[in-house]
């Protein structure tokens, strides 16, 4: 047994995982696979493909852009607004035409596009970032919670205690003066 050389830095920053294939046929391969990449092996039974990255999902419609806009600051070549005109195509033919900019973004059946970035070049290519959060309303709930305990905690409760002590504080001799002269 021999030791390694340690791996640079930036490859001990990227996951990865170690693969092995296994064939009926009795071959078997092996390879690491890095984040974000695939790698194949060539069995008896023919070709395998292993991917390692993000899962991808399937859009239950079509989105196309359209035309992309950027504007720069004035002197620099520094984007200072980007948005994209997308058409949304549901698969019962009804079409949707919208914008979507730095600060807009798209929300489309449980999803939400934002604008994220783009590349500069002939085509211009917008990239947008997708994301989908079905338990965003218990995140509302749960803040709004957090905030109504917030104000009960340094507003309400202050207040009555001091309501309390007002009371507590009250001479007990005034409630029977009130009775001998009645």
């Amino acid at each position: 047994m021999r030791p390694l050389p340690l791996p640079s830095r930036e490859e001990r920053r990227t996951p990865a995982v170690r693969v092995r294939f296994d064939s009926p046929a009795g071959g078997t391969a092996s390879a690491w696979v890095p984040w974000g990449d695939s790698v194949g092996a060539d069995l008896a039974e023919g070709a395998a493909t292993v991917a390692f990255g993000e899962r991808e999902v399937r859009l239950p419609f079509r989105l196309t852009l359209l035309d992309f806009r950027a504007d720069t600051y004035p002197g620099s070549r520094r984007p200072a607004s980007y948005e994209s005109r997308v058409r949304v195509d549901e698969p019962d033919g009804s079409r949707s035409e919208h914008l979507i900019s730095m600060n807009h973004p798209l929300h489309h059946r449980g999803y939400i596009f934002f604008q994220a970035s783009f590349v500069d070049g002939q085509p211009m290519m917008s990239i947008l970032s997708v994301s989908r959060s079905p338990g965003l309303p218990l995140v509302y709930l749960g803040t709004a919670l957090i905030s109504l305990g917030v104000a009960w905690m340094f507003y309400v409760k202050p207040w009555l205690v001091r309501r309390r002590a007002r009371r507590a504080a009250r001479p007990s001799w005034t409630n029977s003066v009130a009775e001998v002269t009645s």
